[in-house]
């Protein structure tokens, strides 16, 4: 959380600096993109360390390495039912062994990326 904390903190302070200096369009854009990077900043309990400045959400890529699969194999399973989307899956409590092995697999990928 500290980390988190940190990056908030580097982010509206850069905002700051550009805003005081906002003469020019490229500033104003600057800071346009960051106030959107602050908007979107997803945090997550889940959410992995990779430095003081960088978090990555380990049940978001948990999400997106399921849809990705679910579209590989053409949103069927093997026995031809049809794959629910990830927060359906996730939330199933006669699919809990799956999904979490879904989230520890993200996990893993997310240890393979930031070693």
């Amino acid at each position: 959380m500290e980390e988190l904390v940190d990056m908030v903190l580097v982010i509206m302070f850069a905002l700051l600096i550009v805003s005081l200096k906002a003469d020019t369009e490229a500033s104003k854009t600057k800071i346009k993109t960051l106030e959107t990077e602050v908007a979107a900043l997803k945090v997550s309990s889940a959410a992995k360390p990779i430095n003081r400045h960088f978090m990555i959400d380990q049940e978001y890529v948990a999400g997106e390495l399921y849809t990705e699969y679910c579209e590989q194999v053409g949103g069927l399973a093997f026995n031809g039912d049809p794959l629910p989307d990830w927060k359906t899956f996730r939330n199933d409590p006669s699919k809990k062994k799956q999904s979490d092995a879904w989230f520890k697999t993200a996990g893993a990928a997310i240890d393979l990326l930031v070693r």
